[in-house]
Order: structure tokens, then C-alpha cells, then sequence
């Protein structure tokens, strides 16, 4: 889509309040993985900043936090079980599961879904199986979020109308909307 240039100033200034990068990640990539060059999917995606099809590099800071989500599970798993041997210890897991299982990683998925659908896409329709380790964990998780952004409307829409009967429960529809 061709847009004026003060249009994409605007834009620009708009994602950079609203966007997730407020780490540069491109250096800590650059001490991780060898990133060999590859053209932009096409001249639009390029004067956005994305300069790349594999998902490591275009999703930058919201990779390292859905990794810190998942990384986020075991610990929340060992705070639950200590929290059952000690009390001092429930709140603070009462606290980190509703973060990790409803709020946090709610709001989390629903600011970064269409990122995450976006560049998996294009990760995918890119697929290099060249031995480069960093390609190669690009295609993986591709694939993985893919797989998720696919099969969570498709498991949510299962569960809604499994759950159908409960609809006009005044509970259910405190919970679930």
C-alpha cells in the first residue's frame, strides 16, 4: 500500500509509542545468531523496518517476551507446589498464576497475535532449510506459532459451543464474556 510520506512519519511515531520495542534486540540477535543477508518480503515491509522474512528478526522484542512467558510456566508450577507446603508462599503463587494463566498472557497474546500470525506466515512461505542454526530455529518456531495462532480460534469456538448449555449461567458469563 503506497502511503505519503508524512502518513508513514505518522505511522512510524504512533508504533514506536504503541509498539514493543523498547529493547534494542537486533544487537543481542547479533551475539546469538549469524543472520545471514536476505531481502525483504517486498519494499513496503522494508520501509517499516522489516528487513527480513525470518521471524527471530521481525519480531524482535516479542519473541524474548513470549519466551519469558513460556520460561514463566515451570516457575509458576514450583511456586503453586511451594505455596501448598507454605503459606507465606501462596500468595505470591495465587499472584504469578493469575499473571501467567489469564491476565497477563491474555493481554499479552492479544496485542501480539496478528504480529505473531503476520511474520509466521511469511516465515513460512520463506521456509529455508539451509544448515544455518538461526534459520533454522526461525523455521521452528514459525511453525509452532502457526500452529497456535491456527488452532486457537478453531479450540476456543470448540469450547464455546461445548459449553453452550452454560451460556445464560450468570457465572459463565462473568468468567468468559
Amino acid at each position: 500500500m503506497r502511503t505519503p510520506g508524512n502518513v508513514q512519519a505518522f505511522n512510524a511515531f504512533f508504533d514506536e509509542i504503541g509498539g514493543f520495542d523498547f529493547v534494542d534486540v537486533d544487537v543481542i540477535n547479533g551475539k546469538i545468531f549469524y543472520f545471514p543477508e536476505f531481502d525483504s518480503l517486498n519494499i513496503n515491509f522494508q520501509s517499516m523496518g522489516f528487513g527480513s522474512t525470518l521471524i527471530i528478526q521481525n519480531l524482535g522484542t516479542l519473541l524474548y517476551l513470549l519466551l519469558i512467558h513460556i520460561c514463566l510456566v515451570p516457575v509458576v508450577l514450583i511456586l503453586h507446589y511451594l505455596g501448598k507446603k507454605c503459606r507465606k508462599v501462596e500468595g505470591v503463587s495465587n499472584k504469578a498464576s493469575r499473571y501467567l494463566f489469564f491476565n497477563g498472557t491474555i493481554r499479552f497474546l492479544m496485542e501480539g497475535y496478528l504480529d505473531f500470525c503476520l511474520f509466521s506466515l511469511i516465515n513460512l512461505k520463506n521456509l529455508d532449510w539451509t544448515p544455518i542454526i538461526a534459520i533454522t530455529i526461525s523455521n521452528y518456531i514459525a511453525i509452532f506459532l502457526t500452529v497456535v495462532v491456527c488452532g486457537f480460534p478453531i479450540f476456543a469456538c470448540f469450547w464455546y459451543l461445548y459449553k453452550m448449555n452454560s451460556w445464560d449461567d450468570p457465572d459463565f458469563q462473568n468468567r468468559w464474556g
